[in-house]
């Protein structure tokens, strides 16, 4: 009776498991969650031009003022290739520079980033629309960014690998605005420093213009 009693209940459990898997299928449909995607993206770049305007925050001594330009190529919504972003970085001393040299001391003779090129890739897996104040809607994207490149020092040149953050707001179908975080690690390769990596963080808001 206990083999027949749990038989009864597994076909029963079954029935119903099969009644109520088309009524909950037909209700996800009706409400909208049965397609995979939210919302096609309204704004799908092909090419893209980027003009940058960042700093270099980390160096105690010397900050870095930068002007950049980039090339990204758009072959998907997901997946992107910046082919070529090259960078100028503007010295600026700060106080604490200013202050050891009034005190004749001067501070250790790091270099300092002069200019760098790198290529990078670009995968987008997030791409969201928003409103603001209930009156007009904005569109925007975030996406990593990982590459590599070349770094030309005060008195050395060296490879760097990056990786970053960008968050994207389209204000048209050819104009947007981003915000881009990218940490640089410069490989040191000269036979008195030891090897190892030094590091630099860009921030820096883009303006660019796509089609």
């Amino acid at each position: 009776m206990n083999a027949l009693h749990r038989l009864t209940l597994a076909l029963a459990a079954a029935a119903t498991l099969a009644t109520a898997a088309p009524a909950a299928a037909q209700e996800a449909a009706e409400e909208g969650y049965a397609s995979m995607a939210v919302q096609n993206r309204r704004y799908a770049q092909r090419h893209e031009f980027d003009a940058h305007f960042g700093v270099l925050p980390l160096d105690a001594f010397t900050k870095g003022l930068t002007l950049s330009g980039s090339y990204t190529f758009h072959p998907t919504n997901l997946f992107a290739w910046e082919v070529l972003h090259g960078l100028k970085s503007f010295h600026l001393d700060t106080d604490l520079r200013e202050e050891l040299e009034q005190l004749s001391v001067a501070p250790t003779p790091f270099e300092v980033l002069d200019w760098m090129v790198t290529s990078n890739l670009v995968l987008k897996p997030i791409y969201w629309k928003g409103a603001f104040l209930n009156r007009s809607v904005l569109h925007g994207e975030v996406s990593l960014v990982v590459g590599g490149g070349y770094g030309r020092f005060s008195r050395s040149g060296r490879a760097v690998i990056d990786v970053g953050l960008a968050l994207r707001l389209f204000a048209s179908e050819t104009f947007s605005v981003r915000l881009d975080v990218r940490h640089h690690m410069f490989l040191r390769d000269t036979p008195f420093s030891g090897g190892g990596l030094d590091h630099e963080l860009w921030i820096a808001l883009a303006f660019g213009l796509g089609a």
